[in-house]
């Protein structure tokens, strides 16, 4: 799908402090899989990344989508083809979820409130953030921050993403959600994952690129079989756990686990209406909009091979193209969250 001819990328070209990037490098992507650009910091991995997606342009060679150059339609191909996912988010703080997640759809043109909704909708239900659109970035969790900017890298439905470091910034239980949700969209569309954690490629990536100083130094099909899935640490199995039940005037109370102290609960009923509060300090209190919760039942680590995940469902996110182009945040959205960063806001 993708082709790369004799690709070079200088910076400051032809000057005493010329820096030769990628060097020569020629190389066939597919239509999908998850690919893993590999290699140590500074070996040119996110400028290839960058090249590959049109951000930035090559010195010299070739950068084919079915069989079309890139350079000569960049801002389409950029807007209808690409999406991308950043280690920092890349969120803005002052915008809340819904409107980060639509403002890529000023991308391709789509402004319809109707067309919108949908998209947005599904695009966040796909990766589990549906809860959280009217809630600000800065409310989020790193990991719920990751899934939501790859819902927008996705309510596009575009056939290409680029995962720059997904994972750089956030701990081991979400970076496996965010790689299981990266492994799930790759079975119908093309992912690029740049990174330089060895245990990431050799668990999830179905082909492995190894560069070392602009250079690919290998390339090759991982044919490892997933282990077993690791225990997602945002869930709680109280199956595993010990447990205690006591009943006091139609109220039944379970503890489960052990240790952590007394805890002073206030039930009050009212009006049809039942309250609860926590006299205790360090409880956490748990709903539908809680990136922790409890499952009923113990764990039992899943065995899959990497090529059996399943899909991300995106039946309700049909290919976007537009016939006019947007950009992602205008002048006033960028004023706005200067004004509000300088000022503390």
């Amino acid at each position: 799908m993708i082709r790369l001819e004799k690709l070079n990328k200088y910076y400051n070209r032809r000057k005493r402090n010329e820096n030769h990037v990628l060097r020569d490098l020629s190389l066939e992507l597919p239509e999908r899989g998850l690919v893993a650009i590999f290699g140590r910091s500074g070996c040119g991995k996110t400028t290839l990344l960058s090249v590959i997606g049109g951000m930035d342009t090559q010195s010299d060679g070739s950068v084919t989508y079915l069989d079309r150059d890139t350079r000569r339609e960049y801002d389409r191909y950029r807007n209808e083809t690409v999406g991308y996912v950043f280690q920092s988010y890349l969120l803005q703080s002052g915008e809340t979820v819904y409107q980060n997640v639509a403002a890529a759809l000023t991308l391709v043109g789509i402004t319809e409130p109707e067309t919108v909704e949908r998209r947005v909708s599904a695009a966040l239900r796909a990766v589990g953030m549906e809860h959280y659109r009217d809630r600000l970035p800065g409310t989020l969790s790193g990991g719920q921050q990751q899934r939501v900017a790859i819902a927008r890298a996705i309510v596009k439905n575009p056939p290409i993403l680029l995962a720059d470091e997904p994972t750089g910034n956030l701990d081991e239980a979400n970076t496996v959600a965010i790689m299981e949700l990266l492994r799930a969209i790759s079975r119908e569309h093309l992912v690029l994952l740049v990174t330089h954690e060895e245990d990431l490629v050799k668990r999830y990536a179905d082909r492995v690129i190894t560069l070392s100083d602009g250079e690919i130094v290998s390339d090759t099909e991982n044919a490892q079989t997933l282990t077993d899935t690791p225990e997602d640490t945002r869930k709680i199995y109280l199956g595993d756990l010990p447990m205690e039940s006591q009943s006091v005037g139609g109220v039944t109370l379970r503890r489960y686990g052990k240790g952590g102290g007394e805890i002073a609960l206030t039930l009050v009923t009212k009006g049809g209406e039942t309250y609860l509060r926590v006299d205790s300090g360090h409880v956490h209190l748990l709903d539908e909009s809680s990136e922790l919760c409890l499952v009923d039942g113990k764990y039992e680590p899943q065995k899959s091979e990497k090529r059996e995940a399943a899909a991300l469902n995106m039946a309700d996110l049909p290919r976007a193209s537009g016939k006019r182009f947007g950009c992602l945040y205008g002048f006033r959205t960028a004023l706005i969250s200067a004004l509000r960063s300088n000022l503390g806001r």
